[in-house]
């Protein structure tokens, strides 16, 4: 054998020994095999649902909402609304997010779920979703009215795609319970993050529907005063 051939022949059993237990997963890309395993994941992932929180920027804010009514005109004149002109479109970019955004909340409770986990450090997470999963009903909610509720994750053969919106009054309720479990049924949940909690207690009495003396609340308050 030529000696040319015997240094190749080792040179690439050199190469495929060298990469005998090396981890070749892209370290700025996740699958959902390596994914949804640890109390970081799930904050990651939890991390994403707060760029949809209503502001003063964007077409969808506290600021324009008397621009949206007829109470209102703006510095440039009258808008499309308070002059009659507005018509309604065929498609709605607050809708397409909120579902968006709805998807990426029904998947991360999804995998807590299936993980049947009592670690408080990954159930916080799934109190941060429901909260958020609340919050993006109500906004659908006060802007159309009826709308679809989807708390599973669909695919493309989901019967749920073309189905008719849910009525008012049974999205209201979904709501409802959801905060009603962020709010003070699992306070194991949330520890000090973000003040989820507290945020849960104040939208339902901000819905009417906690009591100004409600021990979950009340414990919340407590909490900050003492530090605890």
């Amino acid at each position: 054998m030529k000696l040319s051939k015997i240094i190749y022949i080792a040179a690439c059993g050199i190469a495929l020994a060298s990469c005998q237990g090396m981890d070749l997963t892209p370290p700025d890309k996740y699958s959902e095999k390596d994914f949804w395993k640890t109390a970081q994941d799930y904050c990651l992932a939890a991390n994403e649902f707060y760029w949809n929180l209503d502001s003063f920027h964007g077409s969808d804010n506290f600021a324009d909402y008397d621009l949206k009514a007829d109470l209102a005109t703006s510095y440039f004149g009258f808008n499309n609304v308070s002059n009659g002109r507005w018509l309604p479109t065929e498609s709605d970019g607050i809708w397409d997010n909120a579902y968006s955004h709805l998807r990426q909340i029904n998947i991360l409770l999804q995998h807590v779920d299936a993980m049947k986990t009592d670690d408080p450090a990954i159930l916080r997470y799934k109190g941060e979703a429901l909260f958020f999963r609340a919050y993006e009903y109500f906004r659908l909610l006060k802007r159309f009215g009826d709308v679809p509720l989807v708390k599973t994750v669909l695919d493309v053969n989901s019967p749920e795609l073309f189905g008719e919106r849910t009525p008012r009054k049974e999205v209201e309720d979904a709501i409802l319970e959801d905060l009603k479990e962020a709010c003070g049924d699992r306070p194991h949940y949330f520890g000090s993050r973000k003040g989820i909690q507290g945020q849960s207690c104040a939208f339902r009495r901000y819905l009417g529907t906690e009591p100004q003396t409600s021990s979950g609340c009340a414990g919340t308050a407590r909490n900050r005063k003492t530090g605890g």
